[in-house]
C-alpha cells in the first residue's frame, strides 16, 4: 500500500481529529495515510521542514498561539491573520501539494485547492484523490479497489 503522508494545520482540535479520521478512508484508493497534526504556524513549518510530505491541508485563520486574538473583534480579519499562506508558501517552496480549507477560501494564496469550511470529508477525499490524480508529478499511485 502506498502511503501518503499528509500535514493537518488546524487550531481547532475537533478539526485535526474529524479530518484524521476522514482520511482513513484513502485507504479505499490503496493509499495508507501518514497524518501530522499542528495547531499553530511554528509547529506546522517546523513539521514541513522536517518531514517528507505529499499534501498540507491547512485552516487559513488560525492564532499564532493557541487562544490566541484574531482580528478586531468586529469580524474584521487582519492580513497577518491569514497565517495559512504562509504555511501554504512554505510548503510550495518544498513542492507540496496545498490544499486550504478554511470559512473565507477566497483569502488563499498560491495553494493547489481551495474548499470551505465546513467540509464533508467524503468531498475532502474525493477532492485529495483529483488533486493526486491530476497532478504531473505522478509519484503518488491512485487505484480504486471498489
Amino acid at each position: 500500500m502506498e502511503k501518503l503522508r499528509i500535514l493537518l494545520v488546524d487550531d481547532q482540535e475537533f478539526y485535526l481529529k474529524t479530518f484524521a479520521l476522514g482520511l482513513r478512508s484513502l485507504k479505499k484508493y490503496v493509499l495508507e495515510p501518514i497524518i501530522f497534526t499542528a495547531s499553530n504556524q511554528q509547529d506546522a513549518l517546523a513539521i514541513i521542514n522536517d518531514q517528507a510530505l505529499d499534501l498540507v491541508i491547512t485552516d487559513g485563520v488560525f492564532p499564532e498561539h493557541l487562544g490566541g486574538y484574531i482580528g478586531d473583534g468586529h469580524g474584521n480579519l487582519f492580513t497577518e491573520d491569514f497565517r495559512g499562506n504562509l504555511v501554504a508558501q512554505a510548503a510550495r517552496e518544498k513542492e507540496i501539494l496545498v490544499i486550504g480549507v478554511s470559512a473565507e477560501p477566497q483569502f488563499f494564496d498560491n495553494v493547489d485547492l481551495a474548499l470551505k469550511k465546513p467540509i464533508d470529508l467524503i468531498e475532502l477525499v474525493e477532492k485529495i484523490i483529483e488533486l493526486l490524480i491530476t497532478n504531473k508529478k505522478g509519484a503518488i499511485n491512485v487505484r480504486n479497489t471498489n
